[in-house]
């Protein structure tokens, strides 16, 4: 049983995405990632919590992307960094929905697009 559940009040620097991909509306998503990421003074990322669903047996937190960023300016290339480490460390299997290649692909696509968008959000910026 669930007693309990706390989320922290984002700072206001920061900023919170959730993107997916599925077939349908309402189905199961065939990549989702979460992503929250905390901007300091320089606009450099100093904190961020990035996870991935849909491509491992889990839900997975990407712990070395993270560490990858922390420091970093938000940049398209250390997005695309990002991205590229990101295919690498996760382990997608093929199922009657997609192939694992292209659920690594997709994956690296919405880790891009969930940065970003977190990252539009910690600079004040409004997204719908």
């Amino acid at each position: 049983m669930v007693k309990e559940i706390r989320f922290p009040i984002l700072k206001p620097n920061s900023g919170s995405a959730f993107v997916e991909v599925a077939r349908r509306h309402g189905d199961f998503g065939l990549v989702e990632v979460a992503a929250v990421v905390d901007l300091s003074e320089d606009g450099s990322f100093s904190e961020v919590k990035l996870a991935i669903g849909g491509v491992n047996s889990v839900p997975t937190a990407l712990g070395d992307v993270e560490r990858l960023l922390v420091g970093k300016e938000p940049t398209e290339e250390i997005y695309k960094d990002a991205s590229v480490l990101t295919m690498e460390i996760i382990e997608p299997e093929s199922d009657l929905h997609g192939t694992a290649e292209y659920r690594r692909e997709l994956s690296g696509t919405m880790v891009i697009r969930a940065l970003k968008l977190a990252t539009i959000r910690a600079q004040g910026g409004r997204v719908m």
